[in-house]
């Protein structure tokens, strides 16, 4: 990864941070070479990431994202969330893996980002009367028939609690560890070939790719 001189990401700022601009005004130590870039953040409600092996050196090899850190700690809710979303959408320093934020705000017109990380099945989205977690149904043993075909799909199913369904927890550890040594139950190649993460990751490599014009529409 380059160094991009002169870099500066686009901002929207958490509402919690508007009071401590002194805080987030220059975040000049977020490249391991000083070249007093001004980062500015960004503000997702929901993020999850399993991040691939090229982002994680990166960020450790690439970038310094200490001061970054220090910042959202300041922060009283959700502030790995917001980190992970802030180095992943910026268009300018371009994390391996990310996705730039045109993207995100034209969500409503293309349908485009969904999740694979992390499935969440909301109190909202069909199960008034499931036993819940911060609007979050929980599984129990009656569901997991339904988890271990959606477990297909998503690298993670939220939520599993010992001590609302112990048994739930267990069988489905059990069912994990089968697809992993016996091959049960493997994930879905298709549907994540095809997911939408993955086909803006392949048009980002095609030939004439411009970060700056591309709007995630038609692929």
């Amino acid at each position: 990864m380059s160094f991009i001189k002169g870099a500066s990401a686009l901002m929207t700022l958490p509402r919690s941070y508007r009071r401590l601009k002194s805080r987030y005004a220059n975040f000049a130590n977020i490249w391991k070479r000083n070249l007093h870039h001004c980062a500015r953040l960004y503000k997702l409600r929901t993020f999850s990431a399993d991040q691939k092996r090229s982002a994680v050196r990166w960020m450790v090899r690439e970038v310094n994202i200490t001061t970054l850190m220090h910042t959202f700690n300041g922060g009283s809710h959700s502030v790995d969330e917001q980190l992970f979303a802030s180095l992943a959408v910026s268009e300018k320093l371009q994390m391996p893996g990310g996705y730039h934020s045109a993207c995100l705000k034209n969500r409503d017109l293309n349908k485009f980002f969904t999740y694979i990380t992390r499935h969440t099945r909301w109190v909202w989205e069909g199960h008034p009367n499931c036993h819940r977690r911060h609007d979050v149904c929980l599984y129990g043993i009656e569901n997991l028939y339904q988890a271990r075909k959606t477990a297909r799909r998503y690298i993670a199913l939220n939520k599993f609690i010992g001590s609302w369904d112990f048994a739930a927890t267990v069988c489905m550890a059990e069912s994990l560890y089968n697809r992993t040594h016996f091959g049960e139950e493997a994930f879905d190649a298709k549907y994540i070939a095809n997911h939408s993460g993955n086909r803006y990751q392949r048009a980002r490599r095609k030939p004439g790719f411009r970060l700056n014009t591309f709007t995630c529409k038609n692929i």
